[in-house]
């Protein structure tokens, strides 16, 4: 698997991205925030996420990769969310 894994491209953060439609588009929202190590460069969005009251905020061990590093409490997450 790491063989596969490349950079985040900066565009990702440089570019804007025009939604047509609120985010979400009217749909449940959940953020997962990985914790072990926490990844600053996440901060402002995690802290979007946490204050909307509309949202499922949820904490998981694992680093910035963790549907490669924890993928049992992931698929776990998922699995709930489809309930």
């Amino acid at each position: 698997m790491n063989r596969r894994l490349t950079p985040q491209p900066l565009s990702v953060e440089a570019s804007p991205l025009p939604l047509k439609n609120d985010i979400g588009n009217g749909l449940p929202c959940t953020y997962a925030r990985f914790t072990e190590p926490a990844f600053p460069g996440v901060d402002p969005y995690a802290a979007y996420a946490r204050g909307r009251a509309d949202w499922r905020f949820v904490e998981l061990p694992g680093d910035h990769d963790g549907i490669i590093s924890v993928p049992g409490p992931v698929a776990a997450l998922l699995e709930s969310l489809g309930a």
